[in-house]
């Protein structure tokens, strides 16, 4: 009797080893792809140049590179691009004509195919890991790839995972999280403002800011990839009129970006902002030509001062400066902390009451 007892507790403690090491084989058999996956993932990922090697490639070889590598791994290929484009906090451009094609905006784009496969990977938890390089560039694309998958419908979903970001809705990255969500209405409805606009209404939002974050998003989309023919300098003033009050402010900032992107000079645009027979829509339109010289800048403060020496007759050649800088500030272009300091310097004496020192990004 005793025999069988200890015959029995041995084949039990048999049967447990095999268990164990059965267990232990198939964990490993489960691990194995996603060990080689990421063994892929890094292989693919290590084979990439340097950042000045990056900068040296013409755009359309930057975008295959991203829309390659994205695919495989988009979190480190998004790292890999502010590695490549960003030092010292300062966001570096190349030199060459052909390397600038798009300017700001190539990288903006580059930012957006990342975010489409952030997408594709994660579903709108995508969006976390983004951030507010590149004027948003991500988080546009994540929301731009959602709205071309699943349309205007999505929309419930896609301001949970923007207020994710901040639950209280009032941070800058949820509104830009609404803001890119204007720019993929835009697109899914075909370039069509009124559809676009109709779809921001619809959209459950916690603020009025927000609902302007989304209009400001689909103004701004119009800007950039509207045909060329959409105004011109002479007629501009008549296209935002069809809008609503609240609607037709944000169209008149974009007045003036939409000439720039025709390399109409700043005089020309200041011109097409002065037919606007609203005085605060005119304003609007002609403070928003700060925005365009600071970008257009990159940075130089001698640019800046030239070209808002065209606003002497309005006497906000200052005002101008402080503008300019401000989105020189935002888009972290080169020496941008100095040109700060610079201009707060000669144009305020009481220095730390400079705007462009608040909410100073380090």
């Amino acid at each position: 009797m005793l025999k069988n007892q200890e015959l029995l507790i041995y084949l039990l403690i048999i049967l447990l080893v095999l268990g164990f090491i059965f267990i232990s084989i198939k964990n490993r058999q489960l691990k194995t792809p996603d060990i080689r996956l990421a063994t892929l993932e890094e292989s693919e990922l290590i084979d990439l140049p340097t950042s000045d090697q990056f900068l040296n490639l013409n755009y359309s070889d930057q975008l295959k590179l991203v829309k390659q590598k994205s695919h495989l791994s988009p979190k480190r290929t998004w790292q890999y691009l502010k590695s490549a484009l960003i030092r010292d906090n300062e966001v570096v451009y190349p030199t060459s004509t052909d390397q600038l094609i798009g300017g700001v905006d190539a990288y903006h784009t580059l930012g957006h195919v990342i975010g489409n496969e952030l997408y594709r990977h994660y579903g709108f938890d995508g969006i976390i890991f983004c951030d507010r390089t590149f004027a948003y560039s991500c988080s546009h694309g994540v929301t731009e790839e959602a709205i071309r998958q699943k349309g205007p419908t999505t929309q419930a979903e896609l301001i949970k995972s923007c207020y994710k970001l901040d639950p209280q809705g009032k941070s800058r990255d949820t509104l830009g999280c609404v803001h890119g969500i204007g720019h993929g209405l835009l697109s899914y409805e075909g370039l069509d403002v009124t559809k676009a606009l109709a779809d921001c209404d619809n959209l459950e939002l916690k603020s009025p800011g927000d609902r302007r974050a989304c209009i400001d998003g689909v103004f701004m989309e119009k800007a950039f990839s509207a045909p060329n023919d959409l105004f011109n300098s002479d007629n501009a003033y008549l296209y935002c009129q069809q809008f609503k009050p609240i609607e037709q402010s944000h169209c008149s900032v974009y007045i003036a970006y939409f000439l720039r992107r025709q390399s109409l000079t700043t005089l020309q645009i200041l011109s097409a902002c002065s037919k606007i027979e609203d005085q605060i829509y005119r304003s609007v339109c002609t403070k928003a030509i700060y925005g365009t010289i600071g970008f257009m800048s990159k940075g130089d403060i001698q640019i800046i001062k030239d070209e808002c020496s065209f606003f002497g007759h309005l006497g906000s050649v200052d005002s101008c400066i402080v503008g300019a800088t401000g989105e020189v500030k935002y888009q972290k272009f080169k020496s941008w902390k100095e040109t700060v300091a610079l201009v707060c310097q000669q144009n305020y004496h009481d220095t730390p009451k400079c705007p462009l020192l608040q909410d100073l990004i380090q």
